[in-house]
């Protein structure tokens, strides 16, 4: 054959929940068939009992809105799972935390129910807010398992798709012909659906789905093939911008963040931030302010929906956001001929990798020069993080439409906009390339040592990190 020997990583088993009952049934198999399993995105249910809830009753605990996430991390059982992950540099065991951390900040921004109260509808959404990307499936010995929330923007030469039955997909469920698409588009090369039912044929036509469809029986249990017609390709590790450089930073750090998905406290500066990216972007998206609205009116949008009311900032702070909002709203009415784009969201794909972003906003100013501008809640940009920021900046450029017609960039600290670093938008196209091939080669050797600096001071994970430890 032509086709390349295919690894146990290359097979991934699909399932729309991945139910106690289904991972024991499985790990069974493996036990029976000497199979090695690796399991993604375990529900956030069994997360809290195998963690918070062991040995209690099995409840949520009773934690009040706005304290919830920080206990979690405090919690004996979450501390002891942060210190063994760091230790081993295996971040299965952190990624399942992500749902349950979801969950608790979620109750913190905008609930008036307790943490125990909230939990059971909670529990029931938080899958699909777990993305697995490329990068975290490293066990090539292993078959991958996952629910198929989770295994959106992924593809595998082989899919499963477990449990195809009375349950899954329901007549005229909008929802379920939306997961089924999901699930069977994941196959590369071979689907194979495993049912409980007959009747499959009327199935794919409710679903609106047409399939080339070929029995096959010597699997020991009903399932169907079908071939698909994608070509077989690799999907390069995906990578967040605001990730982009932590690995230069502290290796360790940045594989929590991006491979063990780690959730970081709520802090002021954060909260800061998004009440001034909020304020900018409606006050740019009002554009070209002929609506009456004052710079006061558009600071409190900002203010109000930019974070959670539940979570509140000094008002000293409030102060320096107005203040900083003032100076940067005068100076785009002073300046700015066109607004072209605000909050674009932007994929950069290159040979080794790919990174998912956002640009803050674009605008041509009076003398005609497109210029991209990023807000930094700052009152000045510190130096160690201007190669990150640039970084950033650089695979938006790449990526956008206009990117190659942008003229400068423009890095803002909010708090003090007077202090802006402008470089040149074309000297980033050329270095750009390079350095994000770099970026992605040093994320493939995955050597996550952890590397002490001034950057430790501020880090989430430091009393659960090796090197403080």
């Amino acid at each position: 054959s032509t086709q390349p020997e295919l690894s146990p990583s290359d097979v991934a088993i699909l399932s729309r929940n991945l139910t106690r009952a289904t991972i024991g049934s499985l790990e069974r198999k493996a036990q029976k068939y000497n199979l090695r399993f690796q399991f993604h995105a375990t529900s956030a249910e069994r997360t809290m009992e195998e963690t918070v809830a062991a040995g209690a009753d099995g409840g949520a605990p009773r934690w009040k809105p706005g304290e919830v996430l920080n206990k979690l991390y405090r919690h004996r059982e979450i501390t002891r799972l942060l210190g063994r992950t760091l230790r081993k540099g295996d971040f299965a065991e952190m990624r399942r935390l992500r749902p349950l951390a979801m969950a608790a900040d979620a109750v913190d921004r905008a609930s008036s129910l307790s943490f125990d109260e909230a939990w059971p509808a909670l529990k029931k959404t938080q899958d699909r807010d777990v993305p697995v990307t490329a990068a975290v499936l490293g066990k090539r010995d292993a078959i991958q398992v996952m629910t198929i929330h989770a295994a959106k923007g992924l593809e595998f030469p082989v899919v499963l798709v477990m449990k195809w039955g009375r349950k899954f997909p329901r007549d005229r469920s909008a929802e379920d012909a939306r997961l089924a698409y999901v699930g069977m588009t994941r196959a590369q090369q071979l689907l194979v659906l495993v049912h409980t039912q007959d009747g499959l044929h009327e199935t794919f036509k409710r679903l609106g789905a047409e399939f080339p469809l070929v029995p096959h029986t010597r699997s020991g249990f009903p399932a169907i093939f079908v071939q698909s017609g994608k070509a077989d390709s690799a999907t390069p590790p995906v990578v967040a911008a605001t990730h982009l450089d932590l690995y230069t930073q502290c290796p360790l750090r940045f594989a929590a963040y991006h491979e063990g998905r780690f959730l970081p406290l709520w802090s002021k500066s954060q909260s800061m931030g998004s009440r001034m990216h909020k304020a900018l972007d409606i006050f740019l998206s009002a554009w070209p302010w002929s609506n009456g609205k004052d710079f006061h009116q558009f600071l409190q949008e900002g203010l109000q929906h930019g974070d959670s009311p539940l979570r509140r900032i000094p008002q000293p702070l409030i102060k320096q956001i107005e203040k900083g909002f003032e100076e940067i709203a005068g100076d785009l009415r002073r300046t700015c001929k066109k607004v072209i784009d605000v909050e674009r969201h932007y994929h950069y794909v290159g040979s080794g990798g790919q990174v998912e972003g956002a640009i803050d906003a674009l605008i041509e100013n009076r003398e005609g020069a497109l210029v991209l501008k990023e807000w930094k809640t700052y009152s000045d940009i510190p130096a160690e993080k201007i190669r990150q920021y640039t970084l950033q900046a650089s695979a938006g450029l790449l990526a956008t439409k206009c990117g190659t017609s942008v003229d400068l960039v423009e890095l803002v600290p909010v708090l003090a906009p007077q202090k802006s670093l402008r470089l040149k938008a074309k000297d980033l196209r050329e270095n750009a390339p390079r350095q994000l091939e770099n970026v992605f080669k040093a994320i493939a050797h995955r050597k996550y040592e952890p590397r002490r600096g001034a950057h430790c001071k501020m880090c989430p994970l430091r009393r659960h990190c090796p090197a403080w430890v």
